[in-house]
C-alpha cells in the first residue's frame, strides 16, 4: 500500500507517554500525507506539552527543497473548543534550491494542519517563503495542499 494510515490519531497522543506521566514526557503522532494528490509526505510530530518538533519527509520538493528532503521545526499545538478542532503549526527551513523561485536564497516554510474533532482525517498545507525566518508575506509559489487519504468507505 503506497500510502500509510496515521499510526497515532492526534486526538490520542495524550494518551500516549513513553512510560513516563506529566507535562514533559513526549507524544509521537505520524502522519502520512497525500501532497497535491500525487506526491507523498511523512510528517513526525513529537508533542511535549503544547510544544512540537516537527519532521517531514517530502517525496518530492516541487522547487522549494530538494525531493526527499527531510525537514525539522519547532511548532505549536493550539486546540480551538469552541469550533472542535485542533491545530498543528511548525515553522520549517530548507537550504536554497537550484531552480526553484527562491533562487540563491534559503526557504522558510509554514506547515498548517488542522483536524476536527477526533477524526483520523487531517488536512493543510506548506507554505514557502523566500528567505531565512520568513513567516508571512508572497509566498514563493501556492502553497502545497496536504491531507491525509480519505478513509475508504465500504
Amino acid at each position: 500500500m503506497r500510502r500509510l494510515w496515521i499510526v497515532i490519531a492526534l486526538g490520542a497522543l495524550p494518551a500516549c507517554h513513553d512510560g513516563e506521566e506529566g507535562a514533559d514526557s513526549a507524544r509521537t503522532e505520524v502522519l502520512a500525507l497525500d501532497v497535491d494528490i500525487r506526491e507523498t509526505a511523512e510528517a513526525r510530530v513529537e508533542a511535549r506539552g503544547d510544544a512540537l518538533t516537527v519532521r517531514l519527509t517530502l517525496s518530492r520538493g516541487f522547487g522549494v527543497a530538494a525531493d526527499g528532503a527531510v525537514l525539522t521545526g519547532t511548532g505549536q499545538l493550539e486546540r480551538f473548543p469552541e469550533a472542535d478542532v485542533t491545530l498543528i503549526t511548525a515553522k520549517l527551513s530548507s537550504p536554497p534550491v537550484s531552480g526553484g523561485p527562491c533562487g540563491a536564497e534559503p526557504v522558510s516554510l509554514a506547515l498548517a494542519l488542522h483536524r476536527r474533532g477526533s477524526a483520523s482525517r487531517v488536512a493543510g498545507s506548506l507554505t514557502p517563503y523566500c528567505g531565512s525566518d520568513v513567516w508571512a508575506g508572497v509566498p514563493a509559489r501556492n502553497p502545497l495542499r496536504l491531507s491525509t487519504s480519505a478513509p475508504k468507505e465500504e
